[in-house]
């Protein structure tokens, strides 16, 4: 269990020691370490499916007193998304980072990569809610340095945005953390659970506190509508590697890290009681219509995409707040989905920017044409975010809808469909403007130079994934089913 996570944090500390004639054998350590961490993660959930979860308590000390890290279904889920996406995105990285950055701080980006996920495992693992603040403050540093990286202007005010928003977030997670302890004396999840069921009634104005704290500092990680002003600009300058793991990962597992702690330490008689999940509801609506409003109207791609991200991650929270089974795992289901989706649209862009050298969405006309594969798999991914079936993205909004019916909240499936209605409205244009229209010869020139295989293969693996898991739904729903059960067993709200 200690490998997949420790493995990546000590390559980390040794990559930014090669550079010049070893740049191969930072390569080498940079994907071999994501990938035996993943194939430790698959193996950790054959152990989970085949015996039972369990918890790795470190230097022998059980909880409440030790850290804990728990080793389930959701953890393992969460971690091998983690880890598959890092490991295709670090393929892809190979060739494209020689185009975005000098060649001596290429081992410091892959570093600070590996920190990232590092601290996004340990996020998934760790059942300690300090430790879970410190593995998202580590996060955040990995995630503004990835966007800095790149020393022009946009880069450092985008990390500069995006680190001065996020420490309000952390400080609001962080006091939260302490009025929640104030009142436990607890930071293991499971114990303050245990605590809370019967402190809360007479604490009610701090849990109230610790919950609204809580939800504040959450949606500003998650850039939740409308303390989403950070995410536009960091996912639009930062390089492809970087934006791609930003929008299709990092912010998912802020929302993972929500789920664990809402159902974890409140549970569901509590959260009922402080009407938590109204707030989200709310929040997760004027997420998904405004984010595919704000996405209608740009003229870069990656922009586009952006925009589109605070939609996706309200899908994921309108589930969470729905807090039932069918709810949940169209929550969970999408922080799948839209990994693949978001990833692969945005390792695509990467491949037209690399060829073209253009962004405007005007710049797609007649590109299938002369790139008809790529186009192909933009097609795929798109249609897959609107929710056409039987592509991935149809089945996650399938069982939001479900969850929405199941509590009576029927208004939430209108959201949802003119939801996918707004996301056709600016991903169908791209596509009929690339398939049937006349290439602008002034405007767009492609480079004739074949794409690189380790740019090209992950966007394929990608694809295949999109249809894959929407034939075979029912292949990650069942690990999400045993997930949801531990959470809340068979009820909700």
């Amino acid at each position: 269990m200690l490998l997949k996570i420790l493995l990546p944090l000590t390559v980390a500390v040794l990559l930014p020691f090669f550079h010049g004639t070893k740049l191969l054998m930072a390569k080498v350590l940079f994907i071999g370490s994501v990938l035996v961490s993943l194939g430790a993660s698959i193996i950790l959930l054959i152990g989970v499916y085949t015996k039972r979860p369990f918890s790795y308590y470190f230097g022998g000390w059980m909880s409440p007193w030790g850290i804990e890290f728990q080793v389930g279904y959701l953890s393992v889920f969460t971690s091998i998304i983690i880890l598959s996406m890092a490991f295709l995105v670090g393929v892809y990285s190979l060739e494209d980072m020689h185009k975005t950055i000098e060649k001596n701080r290429i081992p410091r980006y892959y570093s600070l990569f590996l920190l990232l996920v590092f601290s996004l495992l340990g996020i998934a693992l760790t059942n300690d809610i300090f430790n879970l603040f410190v593995f998202i403050e580590i996060s955040t540093i990995a995630a503004v340095s990835l966007i800095t990286v790149v020393n022009k202007k946009q880069n450092i005010e985008a990390g500069i945005k995006y680190l001065v928003l996020s420490a309000l977030g952390s400080g609001c997670i962080l006091f939260a953390i302490a009025l929640i302890y104030m009142v436990t004396g607890n930071l293991n999840m499971t114990q303050i659970g245990v605590e809370l069921a019967t402190a809360w009634k007479n604490y009610p104005r701090n849990i109230l506190a610790a919950s609204s704290f809580l939800v504040v500092g959450f949606s500003v990680k998650s850039a939740i509508f409308p303390v989403h002003v950070w995410l536009p600009d960091a996912h639009t300058y930062a390089p492809s590697p970087s934006r791609a793991i930003l929008s299709g990962v990092v912010i998912k597992v802020y929302a993972v890290a929500m789920i664990k702690i809402l159902f974890t330490i409140f549970g569901v008689e509590i959260l009922e009681n402080l009407a938590i999940e109204t707030v989200f509801l709310v929040l997760a609506s004027l997420s998904i219509l405004f984010g595919s409003v704000f996405a209608i109207a740009q003229a870069d791609i990656k922009r586009m995409l952006a925009y589109s991200s605070v939609a996706q991650i309200g899908y994921v929270y309108l589930g969470i707040d729905l807090a039932n089974a069918a709810g949940i795992s169209g929550a969970l289901l999408h922080v799948l989905n839209h990994a693949i989706m978001k990833v692969g649209l945005f390792l695509i862009v990467g491949i037209i920017i690399h060829k073209t050298g253009k962004r405007r969405i005007s710049d797609f006309r007649g590109l299938a044409r002369e790139m008809p594969v790529i186009m192909i798999c933009f097609t795929v991914m798109a249609l897959s975010m609107i929710g056409i079936p039987p592509f991935s993205g149809f089945f996650s909004k399938y069982y939001l809808a479900l969850g929405a019916i199941d509590a009576n909240k029927h208004i939430y499936v209108v959201v949802i469909l003119v939801s996918s209605l707004l996301n056709a409205l600016y991903y169908l244009p791209i596509i009929v403007a690339s398939f049937f229209n006349e290439r602008d010869e002034t405007s767009v020139e492609v480079i004739r130079e074949k794409i690189p295989k380790t740019m090209a293969i992950p966007v394929l693996v990608l694809t295949f994934g999109s249809l894959f898991f929407g034939l075979f739904y029912t292949l990650p729903l069942d690990v999400i089913t045993r997930a949801v059960i531990d959470l809340i067993g068979q009820g909700g709200f």
